[in-house]
Protein backbone atom coordinates (compact mmCIF):
# COMPACT_ATOMS: atom_id res chain seq x y z
CA UNK A 1 0.00 0.00 0.00
CA UNK A 2 1.46 3.35 -1.06
CA UNK A 3 1.79 6.33 1.24
CA UNK A 4 -0.64 8.24 -1.00
CA UNK A 5 -3.41 5.75 -0.25
CA UNK A 6 -2.58 5.76 3.48
CA UNK A 7 -2.67 9.55 3.52
CA UNK A 8 -5.99 9.74 1.67
CA UNK A 9 -7.68 7.11 3.83
CA UNK A 10 -6.45 8.67 7.08
CA UNK A 11 -7.62 12.10 5.93
CA UNK A 12 -11.05 10.67 5.16
CA UNK A 13 -11.26 9.01 8.59
CA UNK A 14 -10.17 12.23 10.32
CA UNK A 15 -12.89 14.15 8.47
CA UNK A 16 -15.54 11.61 9.51
CA UNK A 17 -14.44 11.76 13.17
CA UNK A 18 -14.33 15.57 13.06
CA UNK A 19 -17.80 15.67 11.52
CA UNK A 20 -19.23 13.43 14.25
CA UNK A 21 -17.66 15.55 16.99
CA UNK A 22 -19.06 18.75 15.49
CA UNK A 23 -22.53 17.34 14.81
CA UNK A 24 -23.02 15.97 18.32
CA UNK A 25 -21.79 19.20 19.85
CA UNK A 26 -24.27 21.09 17.65
CA UNK A 27 -27.11 18.78 18.70
CA UNK A 28 -26.19 19.32 22.34
CA UNK A 29 -25.67 23.08 22.00
CA UNK A 30 -27.17 24.52 18.79
CA UNK A 31 -24.87 27.50 18.31
CA UNK A 32 -23.75 29.02 15.02
CA UNK A 33 -20.13 28.07 15.64
CA UNK A 34 -20.96 24.37 15.87
CA UNK A 35 -23.17 24.60 12.79
CA UNK A 36 -20.31 26.20 10.84
CA UNK A 37 -17.83 23.52 11.94
CA UNK A 38 -20.33 20.79 10.99
CA UNK A 39 -20.83 22.34 7.55
CA UNK A 40 -17.06 22.66 7.17
CA UNK A 41 -16.53 18.95 7.73
CA UNK A 42 -19.49 18.02 5.51
CA UNK A 43 -18.04 20.05 2.64
CA UNK A 44 -14.55 18.69 3.32
CA UNK A 45 -15.97 15.17 3.21
CA UNK A 46 -17.15 15.66 -0.38
CA UNK A 47 -13.66 16.16 -1.75
CA UNK A 48 -11.95 13.78 0.69
CA UNK A 49 -14.31 10.98 -0.29
CA UNK A 50 -14.07 11.70 -4.03
CA UNK A 51 -10.29 11.92 -3.92
CA UNK A 52 -9.87 8.75 -1.83
CA UNK A 53 -12.24 6.60 -3.90
CA UNK A 54 -10.75 7.85 -7.16
CA UNK A 55 -7.25 7.04 -5.97
CA UNK A 56 -8.20 3.57 -4.71
CA UNK A 57 -10.10 2.63 -7.89
CA UNK A 58 -8.14 4.35 -10.66
CA UNK A 59 -4.74 4.14 -9.02
CA UNK A 60 -3.76 7.78 -9.54
CA UNK A 61 -4.77 11.22 -8.30
CA UNK A 62 -7.63 13.04 -10.07
CA UNK A 63 -6.92 15.87 -12.47
CA UNK A 64 -5.94 18.82 -10.26
CA UNK A 65 -7.95 21.13 -12.51
CA UNK A 66 -11.14 19.09 -12.13
CA UNK A 67 -14.01 21.04 -10.56
CA UNK A 68 -15.31 18.07 -8.58
CA UNK A 69 -11.91 17.29 -7.06
CA UNK A 70 -11.73 20.65 -5.27
CA UNK A 71 -15.38 21.70 -4.91
CA UNK A 72 -15.82 20.44 -1.33
CA UNK A 73 -12.50 21.85 -0.15
CA UNK A 74 -13.24 25.23 -1.73
CA UNK A 75 -16.58 25.42 0.07
CA UNK A 76 -14.98 24.34 3.35
CA UNK A 77 -12.33 27.09 3.10
CA UNK A 78 -15.04 29.72 2.75
CA UNK A 79 -16.91 28.30 5.76
CA UNK A 80 -13.75 28.35 7.87
CA UNK A 81 -13.13 31.98 6.90
CA UNK A 82 -16.69 32.88 7.91
CA UNK A 83 -16.21 31.02 11.22
CA UNK A 84 -12.96 32.89 11.92
CA UNK A 85 -14.68 36.23 11.27
CA UNK A 86 -17.78 35.29 13.28
CA UNK A 87 -15.79 34.16 16.35
CA UNK A 88 -13.43 37.13 16.28
CA UNK A 89 -13.95 39.65 19.12
CA UNK A 90 -15.39 42.94 17.88
CA UNK A 91 -12.43 45.02 19.05
CA UNK A 92 -10.08 43.18 16.68
CA UNK A 93 -11.82 44.19 13.44
CA UNK A 94 -9.74 47.34 12.89
CA UNK A 95 -6.49 45.95 14.30
CA UNK A 96 -3.50 46.22 11.94
CA UNK A 97 0.05 44.98 12.41
CA UNK A 98 2.90 44.55 9.89
CA UNK A 99 2.82 40.80 10.59
CA UNK A 100 -0.48 40.68 8.70
CA UNK A 101 1.41 41.47 5.48
CA UNK A 102 3.52 38.32 5.76
CA UNK A 103 0.81 35.78 4.71
CA UNK A 104 -0.20 38.08 1.84
CA UNK A 105 3.30 38.18 0.33
CA UNK A 106 3.88 34.48 1.01
CA UNK A 107 0.68 33.46 -0.75
CA UNK A 108 1.43 35.71 -3.73
CA UNK A 109 4.76 33.88 -4.08
CA UNK A 110 3.10 30.50 -3.60
CA UNK A 111 0.42 31.36 -6.19
CA UNK A 112 3.10 32.22 -8.76
CA UNK A 113 4.87 28.87 -8.43
CA UNK A 114 1.68 26.79 -8.10
CA UNK A 115 -0.09 28.41 -11.02
CA UNK A 116 2.40 26.84 -13.45
CA UNK A 117 0.42 23.60 -13.16
CA UNK A 118 -2.93 25.02 -14.30
CA UNK A 119 -6.22 25.74 -12.56
CA UNK A 120 -5.79 29.53 -12.46
CA UNK A 121 -9.23 30.39 -11.08
CA UNK A 122 -9.16 27.57 -8.52
CA UNK A 123 -5.71 28.60 -7.31
CA UNK A 124 -6.72 32.25 -7.12
CA UNK A 125 -9.84 31.46 -5.11
CA UNK A 126 -8.05 29.17 -2.65
CA UNK A 127 -5.17 31.63 -2.23
CA UNK A 128 -7.45 34.59 -1.51
CA UNK A 129 -9.71 32.73 0.93
CA UNK A 130 -6.79 31.07 2.74
CA UNK A 131 -4.92 34.37 3.03
CA UNK A 132 -7.99 36.12 4.42
CA UNK A 133 -8.54 33.37 7.00
CA UNK A 134 -4.88 33.49 8.06
CA UNK A 135 -4.96 37.28 8.40
CA UNK A 136 -8.10 37.14 10.56
CA UNK A 137 -6.51 34.43 12.73
CA UNK A 138 -3.29 36.44 13.08
CA UNK A 139 -5.38 39.46 14.11
CA UNK A 140 -6.88 37.46 16.96
CA UNK A 141 -3.50 36.17 18.13
CA UNK A 142 -1.84 39.61 17.92
CA UNK A 143 -4.72 41.07 19.92
CA UNK A 144 -4.18 38.39 22.58
CA UNK A 145 -0.46 39.21 22.80
CA UNK A 146 -1.28 42.87 23.31
CA UNK A 147 -3.98 42.26 25.91
CA UNK A 148 -2.83 39.14 27.76
CA UNK A 149 -1.72 41.22 30.75
CA UNK A 150 -5.31 42.37 31.05
CA UNK A 151 -6.55 38.79 31.31
CA UNK A 152 -7.30 38.14 27.61
CA UNK A 153 -7.84 34.46 26.77
CA UNK A 154 -5.80 32.80 24.05
CA UNK A 155 -7.85 32.48 20.82
CA UNK A 156 -7.57 28.71 20.50
CA UNK A 157 -9.95 28.50 17.55
CA UNK A 158 -7.98 31.02 15.51
CA UNK A 159 -4.76 29.28 16.50
CA UNK A 160 -6.07 25.97 15.11
CA UNK A 161 -7.34 27.67 11.93
CA UNK A 162 -3.92 29.27 11.46
CA UNK A 163 -2.20 25.90 11.99
CA UNK A 164 -4.55 24.22 9.48
CA UNK A 165 -3.98 26.75 6.72
CA UNK A 166 -0.24 26.74 7.42
CA UNK A 167 -0.26 23.00 6.76
CA UNK A 168 -2.35 23.55 3.61
CA UNK A 169 0.18 26.14 2.45
CA UNK A 170 3.01 23.69 3.13
CA UNK A 171 1.23 20.99 1.11
CA UNK A 172 0.58 23.33 -1.83
CA UNK A 173 4.18 24.55 -1.89
CA UNK A 174 5.88 21.18 -1.47
CA UNK A 175 3.72 19.68 -4.23
CA UNK A 176 5.30 22.13 -6.67
CA UNK A 177 8.71 20.47 -6.39
CA UNK A 178 10.09 17.06 -7.25
CA UNK A 179 11.09 14.78 -4.37
CA UNK A 180 13.01 11.58 -4.96
CA UNK A 181 11.02 9.55 -2.46
CA UNK A 182 8.11 9.91 -0.07
CA UNK A 183 10.33 9.95 3.03
CA UNK A 184 11.94 13.25 2.05
CA UNK A 185 8.71 14.77 0.74
CA UNK A 186 7.37 17.27 3.32
CA UNK A 187 3.93 17.10 1.68
CA UNK A 188 2.94 14.06 3.75
CA UNK A 189 4.23 15.60 6.98
CA UNK A 190 2.11 18.70 6.38
CA UNK A 191 -0.87 16.53 5.43
CA UNK A 192 -0.75 14.50 8.67
CA UNK A 193 -0.25 17.64 10.76
CA UNK A 194 -3.18 19.26 8.97
CA UNK A 195 -5.33 16.25 9.84
CA UNK A 196 -4.29 16.55 13.48
CA UNK A 197 -5.28 20.22 13.50
CA UNK A 198 -8.73 19.31 12.18
CA UNK A 199 -9.25 16.97 15.13
CA UNK A 200 -8.55 19.93 17.42
CA UNK A 201 -11.13 22.19 15.75
CA UNK A 202 -14.09 21.18 17.93
CA UNK A 203 -11.95 21.22 21.07
CA UNK A 204 -10.76 24.74 20.26
CA UNK A 205 -14.28 26.02 19.61
CA UNK A 206 -15.43 24.59 22.93
CA UNK A 207 -12.54 26.38 24.66
CA UNK A 208 -13.61 29.68 23.12
CA UNK A 209 -17.21 29.24 24.26
CA UNK A 210 -16.02 28.47 27.79
CA UNK A 211 -13.89 31.63 27.93
CA UNK A 212 -17.01 33.58 26.93
CA UNK A 213 -18.93 32.21 29.89
CA UNK A 214 -20.81 29.35 28.26
CA UNK A 215 -21.08 26.20 30.39
CA UNK A 216 -21.86 22.80 28.83
CA UNK A 217 -25.15 21.30 29.96
CA UNK A 218 -24.75 18.52 32.50
CA UNK A 219 -25.16 14.97 31.23
CA UNK A 220 -25.77 12.00 33.51
CA UNK A 221 -23.97 8.68 33.13
CA UNK A 222 -26.84 7.08 31.21
CA UNK A 223 -27.02 10.00 28.80
CA UNK A 224 -23.26 9.93 28.26
CA UNK A 225 -23.30 6.19 27.54
CA UNK A 226 -26.15 6.63 25.05
CA UNK A 227 -24.28 9.45 23.32
CA UNK A 228 -21.12 7.34 22.98
CA UNK A 229 -23.11 4.43 21.54
CA UNK A 230 -24.91 6.75 19.13
CA UNK A 231 -21.65 8.35 17.99
CA UNK A 232 -20.11 4.94 17.39
CA UNK A 233 -23.19 3.78 15.48
CA UNK A 234 -23.15 6.85 13.23
CA UNK A 235 -19.42 6.35 12.62
CA UNK A 236 -20.02 2.73 11.59
CA UNK A 237 -22.85 3.78 9.26
CA UNK A 238 -20.70 6.44 7.60
CA UNK A 239 -17.81 4.00 7.30
CA UNK A 240 -20.05 1.36 5.72
CA UNK A 241 -21.47 3.94 3.30
CA UNK A 242 -17.95 4.92 2.27
CA UNK A 243 -16.97 1.26 1.86
CA UNK A 244 -20.14 0.63 -0.14
CA UNK A 245 -19.36 3.53 -2.44
CA UNK A 246 -15.88 2.16 -2.98
CA UNK A 247 -17.29 -1.29 -3.82
CA UNK A 248 -19.71 0.19 -6.36
CA UNK A 249 -16.94 2.24 -7.95
CA UNK A 250 -14.70 -0.84 -8.15
CA UNK A 251 -17.47 -2.90 -9.80
CA UNK A 252 -18.12 -0.14 -12.32
CA UNK A 253 -14.41 0.16 -13.09
CA UNK A 254 -14.15 -3.60 -13.71
CA UNK A 255 -17.32 -4.03 -15.77
CA UNK A 256 -17.54 -0.86 -17.82
CA UNK A 257 -14.99 0.23 -20.41
CA UNK A 258 -13.06 3.41 -19.84
CA UNK A 259 -13.11 6.32 -22.25
CA UNK A 260 -10.02 4.94 -23.97
CA UNK A 261 -10.85 3.33 -27.30
CA UNK A 262 -14.43 4.66 -27.51
CA UNK A 263 -15.69 6.20 -30.74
Amino acid sequence: MSIDIIENVLTLLVTIVGLLMALFNYIETPKRGWMAVSLFFLAHLLSDYYWTIYTLVIGENPDVSAFMAYFGWNVSYAILLILAIHMRPKEEKLLFHPVLLVPIFLNIWQFMIYNRFGGFLNNLYEGVVATAAVCVSCQAIISYVKNRKNGAAFPWLHGVILAYFTCEYGMWTSSCYFWENSITNPYYCFSFLGGASLLLLSWALKKVYKTRGYVDPETDTRGMTFQIILEFAVFVILFLCCAGGYSVARIMEQNYPTGEGRN
